[in-house]
């Protein structure tokens, strides 16, 4: 993909209706805004300043950009609806000021297809046990199953995904993050499997949408729901039900593990072009044929061995 030339809005991974430009007129990233639009101007900007990178102790503001790429109003950071359009980042004085993106790469997943019962491991089942009797519905919808089903319809969803194991032990970040002091045979001995890490979601779709990173939870904001792309659910602007956070302070979901999660969304689909989508079937996940025809044959059959083989981190 070329770069774009000063003040051209690039063609991106992700579908946009909000554009942000640097002062001399690169392009910085952007966002899809919903209608009515969940996210306000105060959020937005927060958001901006975890892939934008500003040189320490620098002011900044946002200004909407006007046809002839000239700042126009100033955007206040306050409770007021963003709208669409296009932006610019400039300083107090509306001076250019220099900026970078981040360069961290954004985690992709493969979906995950949970085994039957009988099939499970002991950390798996604890994990989706602990889960449930934690959270009991949908942790975002508030669905439920039967009585004589509880479980029916709704998956334990890793927030942190198994798949990236080796960061996750390279990084300490069971000692940083959990508090879960349940047995290793239970949460596995790197803890990913710990109820802290997971969350009770409704099947398909919304499974679906968590584990690409386009619906997040901003634990910085009452756990409010954030949708990065098209609502289909309806769900921007809900928070996370309280269950999660109630209860045994060593079950209690989180909040480090949200707010990684979060950080993906946003990279994902704000920082520059947005990041490209795996276009497969969900049956071609599991070929390795259509796997390594795919030009990212590497990061997706490392991703596909990571998930298959999270499991089995177990305590003999």
């Amino acid at each position: 993909m070329s770069a774009p030339r000063a003040w051209e809005t690039p063609v991106t991974f992700r579908p946009r209706n909000v554009h942000i430009f640097a002062g001399n007129g690169d392009y910085l990233g952007g966002l899809f805004l919903n209608n009515p639009p969940r996210i306000t101007n105060a959020r937005f900007q927060t958001y901006c300043a975890r892939f934008i990178v500003f040189a320490q102790g620098s002011q900044w503001r946002l200004y909407v950009l006007g046809g002839d790429n000239q700042a126009q109003s100033m955007v206040l950071r306050n409770s007021s609806a963003m709208r669409r359009g296009r932006y610019v980042i400039l300083g107090p004085e509306r001076q250019q000021i220099p900026v970078t993106l981040r360069t961290d790469p954004a985690q992709r997943r493969v979906p995950t297809n949970q085994p039957p019962t009988s099939r499970l491991r002991g950390n798996q089942r604890h994990f989706r046990r602990a889960v449930l009797a934690r959270d009991g519905r949908c942790a975002i919808t508030g669905a439920e199953g039967p009585p004589e089903r509880p479980n029916r319809g709704l998956v334990a969803a890793h927030i942190y995904p198994v798949a990236r194991q080796n960061e996750w032990a390279r990084n300490n970040l069971q000692q940083a993050w959990l508090t879960d002091t349940s047995p290793a045979q239970s949460i596995s001995p790197n803890g990913l499997f710990s109820a802290q890490n997971g969350l009770l979601l409704s099947s398909g779709y919304l499974h679906e949408s968590f584990d690409s990173f386009d619906v997040g939870i901003d634990p910085d904001d009452n756990y409010r729901v954030v949708v990065f792309n098209t609502d289909r659910m309806n769900l921007g602007g809900r928070s996370l039900n309280a269950r999660t956070r109630q209860g045994n302070v060593n079950h209690r979901v989180s909040d480090h593990c949200l707010r990684w999660h979060f950080q993906q969304c946003i990279l994902t689909h704000m920082r520059g072009a947005g990041e490209p989508i795996w276009d497969l079937f969900d049956d071609d996940y599991e070929d390795t044929n259509a796997i390594m025809e795919h030009e990212d044959a590497a990061e997706l059959m490392e991703a596909q061995l990571a998930t298959r083989l999270g499991a089995f981190i177990e305590v003999s």
